[in-house]
């Protein structure tokens, strides 16, 4: 029940409509920069980022619960975690436009690696074990990239406890928090692996796995 609420949330439709409530967040407030506005839209009995973080926010924190119940060891600590917390974070502070921004850029990042995982997948659809194990094979640049992100976690914490510390100001601390959300670091390497692997299949080329594109990326010498 709640995986089809988080999926239904995290689908295009849901997606495009956190994006326009996240849009109407932001017109007041460059209005008031600009002319003296008030900062929340007269029409609207709520701030509208509150839809934003509500459709984004939910898939994030489910993706973060389950990471933590299911995975093993370090992996419990995601990038998904790094991200609800920021989230949480400027919550308590008020800014909600900051955290339905951090909501929302993860949920555009999952899209479009959703889509590109889809394209790589429709390029393979024919070939039996050989897709199977370009998704289930990782890697090894892509390892590495899962690890920084389970480190990075009590790092942007650490830093945020830290900046709180010495200079007394709350929105340093989860300034902080935002700034380290690693949505890049975390979805740009399975991406470009299976985007890599799609396209090569379009050209003939069959890539059996992340860790053999990998290598072939050090090859100087083809017999």
């Amino acid at each position: 029940m709640i995986k089809r609420l988080s999926d239904f949330l995290a689908g295009l439709p849901m997606t495009i409509a956190a994006g326009v409530f996240l849009l109407l967040d932001l017109i007041p407030h460059l209005m008031e920069e600009f002319g003296g506005t008030p900062t929340h839209l007269s029409f609207l009995p709520f701030d509208p980022a509150w839809v934003t973080i509500v459709i984004s926010g939910i898939p994030l924190l489910y993706l973060a619960v389950w990471r933590m119940i299911h995975n093993p060891g370090i992996s419990k600590i995601s990038s998904a975690l790094l991200i609800c917390i920021a989230m949480f974070a400027a919550i308590a502070i008020g800014d909600l436009f900051a955290a339905g921004e951090v909501a929302f850029i993860m949920a555009i990042g999952a899209l479009l690696e959703e889509a590109t995982t889809s394209r790589a997948k429709k390029g393979l659809k024919k070939l039996i074990r050989m897709v199977q194990d370009a998704e289930n094979r990782q890697a090894p640049m892509q390892r590495i990239a899962d690890k920084a992100a389970s480190w990075l976690v009590p790092v942007a914490l650490l830093i945020a406890i830290f900046s709180y510390v010495f200079t007394g100001n709350i929105i340093t601390a989860v300034t902080v928090l935002v700034v380290f959300c690693p949505c890049a670091l975390v979805l740009a390497t399975p991406t470009a692996v299976m985007a890599a692997i799609g396209q090569a299949t379009k050209h003939g080329v069959i890539i059996k796995s992340g860790e053999a594109l990998e290598k072939m990326g050090k090859v100087d010498t083809i017999a």
